[in-house]
């Protein structure tokens, strides 16, 4: 008998055999609890985009009460969630944008749960509600995943990786079928057989033959997946190195402007210094005249004192002198 491997015994890793959603299920939700509906229930992300992949939910408030929503993720570094919290009105609606920011760090257990509950009509701040005693009581709070899926380079990845498992199951079977001829018995016997031996013999040969062309096609199927998947990876690859030198460009030009904005800057901080030098000097010319204006008017001051006292002798030196009266009684 041929030996032959059954592609669905053979070793999956986890990340590959996880569980999908069925499109449009409700997911898991609090029983008896319902404030919220969710549209989709399944975001499905562009992993070929060059920058982040953005989906979009839409939140619609369904209990005619006024209500407090949040949505959070078991991978909250890894996606950007705008707005992440806020309140519903009756009837009202919010659409929410869910960023994949980095696609190469995505994975299939990413998951996101919307989580909803009743909502005073005084309550104004989204994030302390939810610090609120109630927000722990799963009876009164809905909870809701919605799940990801991906499309573009991790489903190229998954679909080469599926063609190498079954080209590797064909080749052990091609292997095992080598050595044993239809009827069970080894093709390398003793030299002396009757014709029935030779006749399975070539049988033996013939089957063989069929099974290395099944494995030749096989591994030649494998190949061109192969060379796709490559191809498929340099064409990423070269959109990357774009895109690398678009922001290298784009550095370069900031650096650019930020230089010619310090040069100027540099320039104005000099005329300052030398408008300050300037007025140091000014100051100092004003400093020596007022010295100068203070000397000459003591200067003058002397002047004028001296110039009194002259006249003052003057005067005293012109006045006649009065004759002495001769008394001759």
């Amino acid at each position: 008998m041929e030996a032959h491997t059954d592609p669905s015994n053979a070793i999956v890793p986890p990340f590959l055999s996880a569980s999908q959603p069925i499109p449009g299920s409700t997911g898991s939700v609090a029983k008896g609890v319902r404030y919220v509906q969710i549209d989709p229930f399944q975001v499905k992300f562009q992993l070929a985009e060059s920058g982040p992949s953005k989906k979009t939910i839409q939140l619609t408030n369904t209990c005619g009460k006024r209500i407090a929503w949040r949505i959070r993720s078991n991978a909250p570094t890894r996606y950007v969630v705008n707005p992440a919290c806020g309140f519903l009105t009756q009837n009202e609606a919010q659409t929410v944008t869910l960023e994949l920011t980095d696609v190469n760090k995505y994975s299939e257990r990413h998951r996101f749960m919307v989580q909803a509950m009743e909502a005073k009509d005084d309550e104004k701040d989204r994030r302390k509600v939810w610090d609120d005693k109630r927000a722990q009581n799963l009876d009164t709070v809905q909870c809701t995943r919605v799940f990801s899926s991906a499309t573009g380079a991790g489903q190229n990845a998954t679909d080469v990786t599926g063609s190498v498992s079954s080209g590797s199951s064909i080749s052990v079977g091609s292997t095992g079928s080598t050595g044993t001829s239809p009827s069970g018995t080894p093709t390398t016997g003793s030299g002396t057989g009757s014709g029935s031996s030779e006749s399975a013999s070539a049988s033996g040969s013939t089957a063989s033959a069929s099974t290395n062309t099944s494995a030749v096609s096989s591994g030649s199927s494998g190949s061109s997946s192969s060379v796709g998947s490559s191809s498929s990876a340099g064409s990423t690859m070269s959109d990357w190195g774009d895109r690398i030198n678009e922001l290298t460009n784009v550095v370069k030009e900031q650096l650019a402007a930020k230089d010619k904005a310090s040069h100027a800057m540099i320039q104005a901080i000099n005329e300052v210094k030398h408008l300050e030098v300037e007025l140091d000097r000014a100051g100092q010319q004003a400093t020596e005249l007022d010295n100068r204006y203070k000397t000459v008017s003591a200067q003058l001051d002397q002047m004028e004192k001296r110039s009194k006292q002259l006249e003052e002798e003057i005067k005293s030196n012109l006045i006649p002198k009065t004759p002495l009266k001769n008394d001759f009684s």
